[in-house]
């Protein structure tokens, strides 16, 4: 598996991805050459937006504290567009919600045919009350953020994604 990353110019990773002097090419990496992550308190959330551009068509979930029930389909739809995502579905507790966040590639590379990616969403969710926590009954937008893990063979993606107490499970189609 080979795998771009967050990688200063020069090191062993930016030098496996085989880019001319040692630095990940922008077409596959998403970044300019030779342009290093910032220091500071905030360096592990530095990624580069997701070239994985995508309609959500679907999602079913787990919650943590009842896998002993069936996955709930949650009638996802949505798109991620340059690294921005808008989406809608069914919260498991029946009423709309409404997402909107980033999404970052913190790491890429290939299994096979398939191509992989390793990031996070961060953004704003509306449709949910205390069911999903306190905080929930005192403001409708809530603020979120979960890893995801992509894989996307041809124009089929798959996304495992893990917030507050639910696995998801999203798929998608690239259109362009």
């Amino acid at each position: 598996m080979a795998l771009v990353g967050v990688a200063r110019p020069g090191s062993a990773l930016a030098q496996s991805s085989g880019g001319a002097g040692g630095d990940a090419p922008a077409s596959v990496s998403g970044r300019s050459p030779g342009v290093d992550p910032p220091r500071g308190p905030w360096w592990t959330l530095w990624s580069w937006r997701t070239p994985h551009d995508r309609v959500i068509a679907g999602m079913i979930t787990m919650h943590v504290y009842e896998l002993d029930q069936a996955p709930t389909n949650n009638r996802a739809f949505g798109v991620i567009y340059h690294g921005v995502l808008g989406a809608t579905f069914i919260t498991t507790h029946g009423p709309r919600g409404f997402a909107a966040a980033f999404e970052r590639a913190w790491l890429e590379g290939t299994l096979g045919p398939a191509r992989t990616m390793l990031g996070f969403r961060a953004g704003l969710v509306y449709g949910y009350d205390r069911r999903l926590f306190e905080l929930a009954d005192h403001t409708p937008i809530l603020p979120y953020g979960q890893p995801v893990l992509l894989v996307r063979a041809g124009p089929i993606s798959l996304d495992l994604t893990y917030t507050w107490v639910v696995f998801s499970l999203t798929g998608g189609i690239s259109l362009w």
